[in-house]
Parts: C-alpha cells; structure tokens; sequence
C-alpha cells in the first residue's frame, strides 16, 4: 500500500524532467504564452477564462481533513479514517482501505513548472507513467475556473482517475485510485475535485 507513495512522486519527477526537456527544445517563438500550436489554449490562456473543458460534476464538495502542495489544497471525504503518512518533498496522499480489503488512495504531487502548456504537461505524464493501471486521456475539465487534462485507468482489481495541469508557476496532478467494486467511487471523486480550491 505505501509502495505507490514513492512511484507517484517519481512519475511527478520524471514527468517534469520529460517536461524541461520538450520546453528546452522548443525553439518556435511564442510559445512561452498564448496560445500553443495550432491554436491550442495553453493553461495560461485557459486559467482566467475557464471556456473550454467538460465543467466539474455538481456534487458537494468534500469537507473532511485537507491535502495541500504548493499550488492546491482539497479535501478529503468524511467518513473513512484516512491515513496520512509523511508527506514527500513533491507529494502528499492519504489512503484508507475498503470493506474489500483493498486500498482507496488519494495522491497529490507538484513541482515547479518550466512551461506554460497544458498539452505537453499532458502529454509527458502519459509518457513516463509506470503507473498500474496505465493512464488513458480522457476530455479535459474544468475545475474551480481552469481548465485541465484528465486520464483514466483501470485493471482487474483498481481503478485510477487523474487530473493534472499548470497554477501559478506549478506542474500538479491529483490521483484518485479506489477498487472497482466500491460503492459511490464516482462520488468520493468528485467530491474531492469538487473541493479543490486554488492558492
């Protein structure tokens, strides 16, 4: 259970080396700010406006203990007794196990960004993840404002939901991972997400 603390916060290193490393290739001027290729929004052009993206469910927001890293605090449900080990240098998480005996766990990582686009922060995340389940792309969000990326995943026993992006000068991704079988998943996701509020 605690083994998937240490892969989070490297697959947040490694993601923000993959990032450095397309933002240090990236020759083309303008593409600091604005809008990205082919017109693309970029998270900066998209974190005022809010315009583009699938909004957050309406649920109510989750009001239980906080989580926060540098660009982001949410809240965890009420009801389950969440553990919350020693927090890393990049990540924080907290992780109660279920009725079946399997994990529910709540990871949030950021780092400093060297970019500004939301594609490519995307992007690098699918590419260096070791995570099991393997993340997909899903559509993009809205949550509190912005717009970010989405991916889920899942394999015969765990179902991952992630969402992730740029907020003032930080790369961030939040993982939700519950079993497939616990009842109102759905819901404790969104409620978390529901409750991010930005700082």
């Amino acid at each position: 259970m605690s083994s998937r603390v240490p892969r989070a916060a490297l697959a947040a290193l490694a993601a923000g080396a993959l990032v450095a490393a397309l933002a240090a290739c990236d020759d083309e001027p303008g593409k600091a700010g604005g809008d990205g290729p082919s017109g693309t929004p970029t998270a900066a052009s998209t974190a005022t406006s809010g315009s583009t993206g699938t909004p957050s469910a309406t649920v109510e927001p989750a009001t239980g203990e906080v989580l926060e890293v540098a660009a982001l605090s949410l809240h965890l449900t009420e009801g389950p007794r969440w553990l919350k080990p020693p927090a890393g240098a990049l990540t924080v998480s907290a992780t109660y196990v279920s009725d079946s005996g399997l994990p529910v766990t709540i990871t949030l990582s950021d780092i400093s960004a060297v970019q500004t686009d939301l594609e490519a922060d995307a992007e690098a995340f699918l590419q260096v993840s070791k995570y099991d389940p393997p993340p997909r792309r899903t559509d993009n969000r809205v949550v509190a404002g912005v717009e970010v990326w989405a991916a889920e995943g899942s394999n015969a026993e765990l179902r991952s939901s992630w969402i992730g992006g740029i907020h003032d000068g930080r790369q961030w991704t939040l993982q939700v991972e519950t079993p497939v079988d616990l009842p109102d998943a759905d819901r404790l996701r969104e409620q978390v997400i529901a409750s991010i509020a930005w700082k």
